[in-house]
């Protein structure tokens, strides 16, 4: 497949104000709504005997929804210790983001293909940012493509650094649409929020990595996530153990 040349690349190398405040804002309200997503789990469980089948299933499934929402809130503002970096072995990684979303590929009737790397390399990773950044990516690609469709998946070492890129066979992305992916309050058919990107581009802004986006209407999507391979890329970021939270 062939993609124009049209590609969405996220600044990783600063953040502006108006990311601060979101970041603020987000941690705020995460805060807030896990409060109160306690209170409604158990108000469910205190009522579950006066709950039919149906509508206990339909209240669980919403209570998660939400849940889910509020944990990739916690991913964009959290900050990490020096210790959470570690080595990790990007072919275990991906696979471990395919095998949390294999039920979801199964649903949407989508097979998923790799190409591994051949060797494993184990860069000093924040393990819990990078799956959540692309566990996001996969998830948005599955649900762009169609039925009895495919998401590739290819994993590379180019010079010193990793790359990862996942394609859809979905109905792709028009100019302004690439534009505009990222844009935390921004939705894409097919492509998820402006949220589940922000989660992305968290992971990738960490790790010192780029993300860029080549789409072509009616042919697809391809995004590339590539990392360094060098442990120097990162002290400037790591954030000191007492300081963390």
């Amino acid at each position: 497949m062939k993609f124009q040349e049209q590609a969405f690349r996220i600044n990783t190398k600063k953040v502006n104000p108006a990311e601060e405040s979101f970041e603020e804002i987000g941690k705020m309200m995460a805060h807030e709504m896990r409060n109160l997503l306690t209170v409604w789990r158990v108000v469910v469980d205190l009522y579950e005997c006066d709950i039919d089948t149906m509508h206990q299933t339909i209240l669980s499934h919403e209570i998660n929804s939400v849940e889910g929402f509020i944990n990739r809130m916690m991913l964009i503002s959290k900050s990490y210790r020096a210790s959470d970096w570690k080595k990790e072995g990007i072919n275990q990684l991906v696979r471990e983001c395919i095998d949390a979303l294999a039920f979801q590929a199964y649903k949407h009737n989508v097979s998923i293909k790799v190409c591994w790397l051949e060797e494993e390399y184990e860069p000093v990773v924040v393990k819990e940012q990078l799956s959540a950044g692309i566990t996001e990516l996969l998830k948005n690609a599955i649900q762009a493509s169609g039925e009895n469709s495919e998401v590739n998946i290819t994993i590379k070492k180019e010079a010193d650094r990793l790359q990862i890129s996942i394609r859809d066979q979905g109905t792709g992305m028009d100019s302004d649409q690439v534009e505009r992916l990222g844009r935390p309050t921004y939705m894409i058919e097919g492509y998820g929020t402006g949220l589940g990107v922000a989660v992305a581009k968290r992971g990738v802004f960490l790790h010192n990595g780029t993300l860029s986006y080549l789409s072509k209407e009616q042919e697809g999507t391809e995004v590339r996530l590539e990392l360094p391979l060098s442990k120097t890329s990162f002290p400037e970021i790591m954030i000191p153990d007492d300081q963390a939270f």
